[in-house]
C-alpha cells in the first residue's frame, strides 16, 4: 500500500482516493455541487470542490502528488487540503457563467503532447455533467477553457496559498482580499 503523508490539519483520517477527498470524514452529510480539476505536467493534481454541508456552501481544495521514496524504492503520496466557506453569490455567479456557454459536446481534438488535463463536474438534482480535456482544449471549447481558468483564480482567492513544495507549474501571487 502507498504511504500517505498529510500536510494539512483538515484531512480525513482515511483516504480512499485523493480525487474523492473533497468530502472529508467530518462532512458526512455533504454533497457535491461543482468540482474542477487540473493535472499538471509536473504530476500534481489539484481539485477544487464546492459542496453543501448542513445548508452551507464550503470550498475544498486538494493538492496531490507522488514523490520518490528512496528508502523503499517506491513512491509516497503527498496530499494537502484546505477548505473555507464560500459565498452563495460566488457559487451562483460561477454556475451562471458556465451555464451561459454554448459549445459542441463532441469537438474534434487536435493531437497533443505532454500537457495538462482539466475538467469540470456540475451536479444537479436531475442532471449531472462531467467534461474533461487533455492538453489544450479544442478550439470550439475556448470559452469553457477560459471559464475554467477564471474559476480556478476565483476559488484560489478564497483559500490559503498552495504549499511551495508542490510543483504546480506556476505560481499566481495572492491578491489582497476585498473588504466585505
Amino acid at each position: 500500500m502507498t504511504e500517505r503523508i498529510f500536510t494539512a490539519k483538515t484531512t480525513p483520517s482515511v483516504v480512499t482516493s485523493p480525487a474523492a477527498e473533497y468530502l472529508p470524514a467530518g462532512w458526512p452529510s455533504a454533497f457535491l455541487e461543482l468540482r474542477i480539476w487540473r493535472s499538471t505536467t509536473t504530476n500534481t493534481t489539484l481539485v477544487w470542490a464546492i459542496v453543501v454541508d448542513n445548508f452551507e456552501l464550503r470550498l475544498r481544495r486538494v493538492v496531490w502528488t507522488q514523490t520518490r521514496n528512496e528508502a523503499t524504492c517506491g513512491y509516497q503520496d503527498v496530499i494537502d487540503a484546505a477548505d473555507a466557506p464560500i459565498a452563495r453569490s460566488t457559487f451562483l455567479a460561477l454556475v451562471t457563467d458556465l451555464a451561459g456557454i454554448s459549445f459542441p459536446a463532441f469537438a474534434t481534438k487536435q493531437m497533443g503532447l505532454d500537457g495538462e488535463s482539466r475538467g469540470i463536474e456540475l451536479r444537479g438534482h436531475l442532471q449531472n455533467t462531467t467534461l474533461g480535456w487533455w492538453c489544450g482544449a479544442p478550439a470550439s471549447w475556448a470559452e469553457v477553457a477560459a471559464w475554467h481558468a477564471k474559476a480556478e483564480d476565483i476559488l484560489e482567492e478564497q483559500l490559503p496559498p498552495i504549499p511551495e513544495h508542490f510543483n504546480i507549474g506556476y505560481r499566481v501571487p495572492k491578491r489582497p482580499r476585498a473588504a466585505v
